[in-house]
């Protein structure tokens, strides 16, 4: 396998990227200190910040991440989820590494050739995904799409951007156009560094949006880190020969106390403060590098290799997951953490709304199962009987189960509307959800009527 220039060095610059948008993640939703594994995981991000080039480190962050994730799941966010994906991609190539070697030691070079094609042919799926999730009829829809209510969010926060179906229309087109125009120019040779440039620009847009209450600046740090995986040998090495990085240049070099302390204020701001404040600071910061970065760069004849690869031994594991997950609404395998992020897609009740996937698979019969709430004492159920939001039966009987007096009405299906005081009024609510459909199957609720409402 050939090896880029300094590529131990870019695997560097990509932990601590990682670190960063780690850091980021638990931020947006205030996890610090919220469990043992929160509070690991913001240990490892820390650790792997003031020495990225440390791979005891930075596994220690990879593993931590992929705990945090598990004991979180089901409930976890879609940039999360593609989190652990490539994270496992990496520890697999490190597994693999040190099998075939039989030593411990992980050879960077090595690493980062390895698992960098693997990681960029991940990116380019979750992009295709996410664009093939939006070719539907509600997306498109100036009204409903989830496009036209980030740009009236916008527009409350922007208050001199203009109005009219035009803008609508232009926001609605322009985002498919972006979001397909990325993976291409990524997946060009000649381009790919206007794809990173584009993609930086369009995320770092997306987060001064108002809506979601989250924010998304948490998706785009992590994005950022990929995206770096696509740069150019030529184009690190001449990052890493700015000032502002340039203690990354030895591996074996720490950041001296001012960084470490500069480093502790970052993450205090994070916690304290709004951090989205924070997230435009680094945001600009990282594109003020890769522009200034041009500027003398020289270019050196990079070996030729492909930009997205699967390799030898288990590397296939995290882009079949990948695309499993982002196919999974049209196999009927779940609907949320699907990838199908504001698409305003519904495959549920037998139909869908999408353009080419007309009637989706549902091969194990669990998301054309649908449970309408008449009406309930517990508030949620009662929301969802309000608003004719409808549940599939194994969400239905996985919420109620730790209720034992759900009290509610409900029709399932076809069937005639019942009643139930207690689960032992229906013994099919008595049947236990396995713990792993637990953990990795999800159904969001869902409304039938259209237009089909922009939801995460």
């Amino acid at each position: 396998m050939s090896r880029s220039p300094g590529s131990a060095r870019a695997l560097s610059v990509f932990a601590w990227l990682w670190a960063a948008a780690t850091l980021f993640h638990l931020a947006s939703y205030r996890l610090f200190g919220e469990s043992a594994a929160d509070l690991a995981l913001a240990g490892a991000a820390v650790l792997t910040l003031l020495r990225p080039a440390s791979t005891p480190r930075f596994a220690f962050l990879l593993a931590a991440q992929l705990v945090e994730l598990w004991s979180a799941m089901p409930y976890v966010a879609n940039h999360w989820l593609f989190t652990g994906f490539v994270s496992l991609t990496l520890l697999v190539a490190m597994a693999q590494q040190a099998l075939s070697s039989r030593v411990l030691r992980i050879d960077r070079d090595r690493l980062w050739a390895a698992a960098a094609p693997v990681v960029r042919l991940e990116l380019v799926l979750l992009y295709f995904l996410a664009f093939f999730h939006k070719l539907n009829r509600d997306y498109t829809s100036l009204d409903a799409s989830c496009a036209s209510y980030f740009l009236s969010a916008l527009e409350t926060r922007f208050t001199w951007l203009p109005e009219g179906p035009a803008l609508r229309a232009g926001f609605v087109l322009g985002s498919l156009a972006v979001e397909l125009a990325i993976p291409l120019l990524l997946l060009s040779r000649s381009r790919r560094e206007l794809g990173i440039l584009v993609g930086v620009l369009f995320h770092v847009l997306l987060p001064l949006s108002p809506f979601p209450p989250h924010g998304v600046y948490n998706f785009s740090a992590m994005l950022f880190a990929c995206y770096f995986t696509f740069a150019a040998a030529a184009r690190v090495e001449r990052i890493l020969e700015l000032r502002p990085v340039g203690w990354l240049r030895d591996e074996s070099q720490r950041p001296g106390l001012g960084a470490a302390a500069w480093l502790g204020v970052l993450c205090a701001a994070g916690l304290v403060l709004a951090p989205a404040w924070l997230w435009l600071a680094y945001a600009a910061t990282l594109l003020l590098l890769f522009l200034a970065s041009r500027s003398g760069l020289r270019e050196s004849p990079e070996p030729v290799r492909p930009v997205v690869a699967v390799g030898a031994g288990a590397s296939w594991i995290g882009p079949a997951l990948v695309l499993l997950t982002g196919m999974s609404p049209y196999l009927g395998l779940k609907t949320e953490t699907s990838f199908a992020m504001f698409s305003n897609l519904r495959t549920e009740g037998g139909a869908s709304n999408h353009w080419i996937v007309r009637k989706p698979l549902d091969l194990f019969g669990l998301q054309g199962d649908l449970v309408r709430i008449v009406a309930a004492r517990d508030r949620l159920l009662a929301s969802y009987a309000a608003s004719g939001q409808q549940l599939t039966w194994l969400e239905f009987r996985d919420y109620v189960q730790s209720r034992p007096r759900a009290d509610a009405s409900y029709v399932r299906g076809s069937e005639a509307p019942r009643s139930i005081k207690r689960l032992e009024d229906d013994p099919r609510l008595l049947e236990p959800v396995p713990y792993l459909v637990r953990k990795l199957v999800r159904f969001r609720p869902v409304r039938l009527a259209s237009p089909v409402e922009c939801v995460h």
